[in-house]
């Protein structure tokens, strides 16, 4: 297992995705990029050391960023989620009825809030 912390970022925005690998890759997280739920889901069922999951709400095509949150959790119940969107609405409509730890981080993000939101998972 490596000493930096491994995270999964599933977005099918590139340029938000390229963007959040860069981020975390800054504050010392290497990252797993996906722009889909179902080649994520597959990620985590190879990659033991993926301790934290950030979605994207609105994935555009086959699983929500909720729905893969779900799948995510019923997988590796360990693995920290965080939901992001631009739409703050949405963010706060998934939250309802959650039964497990899930975080939310509205876009745009700052790097200093990443961190934080990252902090209580690692």
């Amino acid at each position: 297992m490596s000493n930096v912390p491994k995270l999964l970022v599933v977005d099918d925005d590139q340029m938000m995705l390229d963007f959040a690998v860069q981020a975390l890759a800054r504050i010392g997280f290497a990252a797993v990029a996906s722009t889909n739920a179902e080649a994520a889901l597959l990620v985590l069922k190879q990659d033991s050391e993926i301790r934290v999951g950030i979605f994207d709400i609105n994935l555009g095509r086959g699983l929500t960023g909720m729905e893969l949150a779900d799948e995510a959790h019923a997988l590796r119940p360990d693995i920290g989620i965080i939901l992001t969107s631009g739409d703050h609405n949405a963010l706060h409509r998934v939250m309802e009825g959650i039964r497990y730890d899930i975080d939310i981080l509205a876009k745009p993000y700052r790097l200093s809030t990443l961190r934080e939101k990252l902090s209580q998972f690692t």
